[in-house]
């Protein structure tokens, strides 16, 4: 990692990084507008201690301002928040978010296995630990030239023996795969990696933006399922009415969109029952409170 001294090859050459990144940096040499046919990629594992070693080395490559000397950064796991802060040019700023109490310790809970909870608190790292223990510059992440590549692996391609690896295993008692951590999903049982690589999917044939809206749906209990209990997604895009404010203004704007007072004569319109037609209207309805305010309103088909 030192660019200077003790970085020649036991044969006296220079390593081929290495020059690559003096001569990029020497020229003045930028991401997207590069001189020479090369890509050159910072790759990071995750895994607790390896973490903290990890964020040790971005933050010289972060003083020493070599990040513009790299096209990609690769991450997985722990890995992918280190090459996040280097890419967003945070890493020293948040290198202590790998030992400090503020942040391990509360998102870390290994005694949430014996109890049936996830293990990583997810909604603490992203609503109180990028927010104010070590902030994750997204908008920088977004705009920087420097590719971020935070990987992962697709449940459904795990094996047991990728997981034991060179061990004898897999060992007496664990001969399966479980998902213990399964925040995000409208299920609360752990499950297989097939159901939850299922679930995968189905979220990415609903989406970002409706998944909330999805997961009430199956909460209430009042939800079509299909295979491994499932939700539908049919049945979920023909149901779902939408995010309101209270139900009064969904059912006021139904009324508007059917044209359910046209051609009426005034008066009737004037002694119309709103309060008795919203109420009768509910019986069709299943309505849940959202997390963000307001209601989703479901169609009971």
């Amino acid at each position: 990692m030192n660019p200077g001294a003790g970085s020649a090859r036991q044969d006296g050459a220079v390593h081929p990084v290495l020059n690559l990144i003096r001569t990029r940096m020497a020229a003045g040499s930028r991401p997207l507008h590069r001189d020479d046919d090369a890509r050159l990629a910072v790759v990071l594992e995750g895994g607790s201690s390896r973490a903290a070693h990890g964020g040790s080395m971005i933050c010289e490559l972060e003083e020493r301002g070599l990040l513009a000397a790299f096209d990609a950064v690769y991450g997985s796991s722990a890995g992918a928040l280190n090459g996040a802060w280097l890419v967003c040019e945070r890493a020293r700023a948040n290198v202590h978010g790998w030992w400090i109490s503020e942040s391990m310790g509360a998102i870390m809970k290994p005694g949430n296995l014996w109890r049936g909870q996830p293990v990583v608190d997810g909604e603490h790292i992203v609503d109180v630990v990028y927010e104010t223990v070590t902030p994750m510059g997204f908008d920088e992440i977004l705009a920087s030239p420097v590719e971020f590549h935070p990987a992962g692996t697709d449940a459904a391609d795990v094996t047991l023996a990728q997981l034991h690896g060179d061990a004898d295993g897999p060992y007496t008692g664990c001969e399966e795969v479980w998902c213990l951590d399964h925040e995000n999903i409208p299920v609360p049982c752990e499950m297989g990696l097939a159901e939850v690589a299922e679930w995968g999917e189905v979220h990415e044939e609903v989406g970002e933006t409706l998944w909330p809206a999805l997961c009430a749906w199956v909460e209430s209990g009042n939800y079509t399922s299909v295979g491994r209990c499932l939700p539908s997604t049919s049945d979920f895009e023909e149901r779902y009415c939408g995010q309101w404010e209270r139900f009064d203004d969904f059912a006021a704007q139904l009324a508007e969109d059917t044209g359910l007072m046209d051609g009426w004569p005034e008066e009737a319109q004037r002694y119309f029952n709103w309060e008795s037609w919203t109420r009768d209207l509910l019986f069709d309805h299943t309505v849940i409170p959202a997390p963000d305010g307001g209601v989703f309103v479901f169609r009971d088909l």
